[in-house]
């Protein structure tokens, strides 16, 4: 990678793992000096779910943030529910905006800087898929940088996750784009 050039990777992430996957494919293909990723705050609470994520960080060499979305707030169904039970009683609402604060700087900051890849699910986690876009990650796409689109699926058949991408068009909708992959 170029020590100039940031690269954002917008991840269709509709399962647990395949975010991950893209990060460790990225890390593969372009071996960033940073590989910023947002991760749900639920998951550094939940024993199994932290396990796997501090296995790829340290594998990858990921550089990961919490963030916590409204939704979690209020849960809207029972999984939800069940995964922010596992907050801490002293993680204020103000704790939640700070961290998300945080990881929207480092983010838009890197971007600026470069030499930095941005892995990020544009509407925040797969239940939340095809909503709407966050607020982080519009605004870093205000920031214009070269932006790929990804999508990581598990293949049977081979046993192993295959990463598909493409160049985002931002002429296009987002969700159109991320069909159109395979």
């Amino acid at each position: 990678m170029s020590k100039t050039a940031s690269l954002l990777v917008l991840d269709a992430h509709r399962s647990p793992l395949d975010i991950l996957m893209t990060a460790a494919w990225v890390r593969r293909i372009h071996n960033p000096n940073h590989l910023i990723m947002p991760v749900a705050g639920y998951a550094l609470y939940v024993p199994l779910m932290r396990s796997v994520i501090k296995y790829f960080q340290t594998k990858y060499n990921l550089e990961l943030y919490p963030v916590y979305r409204q939704v979690e707030s209020h849960p809207v169904n029972l999984l939800m529910h069940l995964l922010v039970a596992f907050y801490p009683s002293s993680l204020s609402t103000e704790l939640r905006d700070q961290a998300n604060r945080v990881y929207v700087e480092r983010s838009l900051t890197d971007l600026r800087e470069g030499n930095s890849v941005i892995v990020v699910s544009p509407y925040g986690s797969p239940i939340l898929y095809g909503g709407k876009i966050k607020y982080g990650v519009r605004k870093m796409l205000e920031l214009n940088p070269h932006t790929l689109i990804t999508r990581s699926r598990f293949h049977p058949l081979k046993f192993s996750y295959l990463t598909y991408s493409q160049d985002y068009q931002a002429s296009s909708p987002l969700l159109s784009q991320f069909t159109a992959l395979n």
